[in-house]
């Protein structure tokens, strides 16, 4: 499972950081290195790994505040801490910032350090199904929330529509009888050029619609303007 994955290691000790390359370059999708907490917080913002394997003694920004700083871009980044630290408020800050988990050094037990990072693969694989089920999700809410859209277009302007129609034939009736200057076709003829007016901005908003950045808020607005009827009172 953690041949799909990215992972950032950090140690300002090279013989380790050489050490964590040769074990785990052929084991993950992608391994980036950093030699100090600056340095990694750097690498974490130009590559977003999905896990950070880090040493929390380090010059130039400690695994701590670089952990800090990694949690204010992405506070659910799976971190992971590798030290032979025993300082009890240290373990406890980082389980404050929501370390993930602790390897002790110096790695000896390298199957615990697999262990520890194929649990966080698949709570992370886990997390990617459950957000891709979220999107279809919303996706298919967006669909039928368009078709909702399409449907009230067609039943709220099927009357108007037939208005404007028999408006429009009355008057050419009148026109060709030389009375169409009464007032009642006067009016008839102001009827229409707004509803005509309101059904093309209509048809004109919704022929903009990018559903990818529609959010289903803004589906349903559309869907209670789709009333000819609708007024800005009414929204407000």
């Amino acid at each position: 499972m953690l041949e799909k994955l990215t992972l950032l290691c950090v140690d300002d000790d090279k013989d380790t950081l050489e050490y964590l390359t040769q074990l785990l370059n052929d084991e993950v999708k992608t391994l980036y290195t950093a030699t100090n907490g600056s340095e990694g917080f750097e690498k974490y913002k130009q590559f977003n790994p999905d896990i950070v394997l880090s040493d929390i003694n380090m010059p130039k920004s400690n695994g701590i505040e670089m952990a800090k700083n990694i949690k204010s871009l992405n506070h659910e980044q799976p971190i992971i801490f590798f030290t032979a630290f025993d300082d009890k408020d240290i373990l406890k800050e980082a389980i404050k910032i929501g370390i993930s988990g602790f390897i002790s050094k110096p790695l000896d037990d390298i199957k615990q350090l697999f262990e520890v990072l194929e649990k966080e693969a698949t709570m992370l694989m886990k997390k990617e199904v459950i957000d891709l089920k979220n999107r279809s999700d919303i996706e298919e809410e967006k669909a039928d929330l368009m078709l909702d859209l399409v449907r009230h277009i067609t039943h709220h302007w099927k009357q108007p529509l037939n208005g404007i129609s028999l408006a429009a034939s009355i008057l050419e009736y009148h026109h060709k009888q030389d009375d169409a200057k009464d007032e009642r076709y006067i009016n008839l003829t102001k009827m229409m050029m707004s509803n005509t007016t309101k059904l093309s901005d209509l048809l004109d908003s919704v022929s903009k619609l990018d559903p990818k950045n529609l959010s289903t808020e803004e589906i349903k607005q559309l869907i209670s303007i789709s009333n000819p009827l609708y007024t800005q009172d009414e929204k407000s």
